[in-house]
């Protein structure tokens, strides 16, 4: 007879997104998954087969928090490059916060992308699809007349998704927000 699961999965990921988002895959160890989920070991290992599965279901759930995190600003928004505009503002206001971690995804590039390939191509997916997104919305906002409609739309979508992952780095180590507000303004006045 299977064993049944009595916890709660998306807690459990939440909890362990959080250490691993604070010490790194490398800096976290069982022990403090163990702590931070309330699992025990045995039920971690049942659940998640090891650490490293464990945490890459934490990034495919931290990525899922982001997709409807965006869907929420584009429905907000009322024109494309607002849509744009908020997926810069959004990093920075979380850098507000009193314990800044930086991105999840991109502390993951920058820890394992070179050494996993199972993170990697989680990585790779998940820039392909912010890829698909800020092309979409280049386009509409070029319809829209607010970018450039003679600038390749491809182009300037890898030109903001790299700006993103760059201005999520950059917050790690600049803390005045006006600064990043700035930084912001220069990227989105290139367009």
């Amino acid at each position: 007879m299977p064993k049944t699961t009595l916890f709660n999965r998306e807690e459990v990921l939440e909890n362990a997104l959080n250490i691993f988002w604070v010490k790194g895959f490398h800096g976290t160890s069982m022990q403090d998954l163990v702590d931070a989920t309330g699992l025990n070991r045995s039920s971690i290992y049942n659940s998640f087969t090891d650490k490293f599965n464990l945490y890459l279901e934490t990034l495919k759930f931290y990525q899922s928090q982001q997709t409807r995190h965006t869907r929420k600003i584009m429905l907000d928004s009322s024109t494309a490059f607002s849509v744009i505009r908020h997926l810069f503002q959004s990093g920075l206001t979380k850098k507000e916060s009193k314990d800044p971690k930086g991105c999840y995804l991109v502390n993951c590039a920058t820890e394992l992308s070179a050494e996993s390939l199972p993170a990697k191509s989680l990585l790779i997916t998940n820039k392909d699809s912010m890829l698909t997104l800020l092309s979409d919305l280049v386009i509409q906002a070029q319809t829209e007349g607010d970018i450039d409609a003679k600038k390749d739309a491809s182009g300037l979508a890898l030109f903001l998704f790299s700006s993103i992952q760059g201005l999520r780095l950059t917050s790690l180590i600049e803390s005045d927000p006006k600064k990043l507000s700035q930084l912001v303004d220069t990227i989105l006045e290139s367009l």
